[in-house]
């Protein structure tokens, strides 16, 4: 991990002053505050799991998500579980009122894709885990996708031991923040 070998803002602009702040864009004022926090800050994982060993749930069937955080050392551990409340979905254009309901769920539905559907203007599961940089689910369907991409929130779909995606998700990220090569990643432990 690389050290920080920031001296400030000084460094960046030895003649700080309120002109100076007026004269640089938002792009170039993030760049400095980045450099001098560093860029591998702390951060959350949303799980969807069912016995908190296995990735096996989908991100529709989620009853909780387990929340992980990494530490700026690459490390994580469980720091909370949230709980879905159970929506009531009946009126609510694009939803069925029950899974048997005008085949929902069997690729038969009414929806654009077989399903439920409806594009979904707000899914509260989304907004339950909007706080994390990412999502590890079984799968995860397009639209529900799209509204995490609106929230800067990475999905993986994934078929695995929980511990073994945090490790390569958690490489990844490192990686990524680090502007590494991401070669190798799933060769590794």
């Amino acid at each position: 991990m690389k050290e920080n070998k920031c001296k400030g803002i000084h460094a960046v602009a030895p003649s700080f002053n309120h002109t100076y702040l007026s004269s640089i864009t938002m792009q170039q004022m993030t760049k400095v505050i980045v450099k001098c926090m560093g860029v591998n800050m702390a951060y959350q994982i949303a799980v969807s799991s069912s016995d908190g060993i296995n990735v096996d749930r989908s991100f529709g069937s989620a009853e909780r998500f387990l929340i992980y955080e990494v530490a700026a050392d690459g490390t994580y551990h469980l720091t909370e579980i949230r709980g879905v409340q159970a929506a009531d979905h009946s009126g609510t254009a694009g939803h069925c009122a029950s899974p048997t309901e005008n085949n929902c769920g069997n690729g038969a539905g009414t929806g654009p894709a077989g399903g439920c559907g409806g594009a979904g203007e707000h899914n509260p599961k989304v907004a339950l885990i909007e706080d994390c940089r990412c999502i590890i689910c079984q799968k995860i369907g397009f639209q529900v996708q799209k509204q995490l991409e609106k929230r800067a929130i990475v999905s993986f779909d994934v078929d695995c031991e929980i511990e073994t995606a945090l490790q390569k998700i958690t490489q990844y990220f490192e990686r990524v923040d680090s502007h590494q090569s991401l070669r190798g990643i799933a060769k590794t432990r």
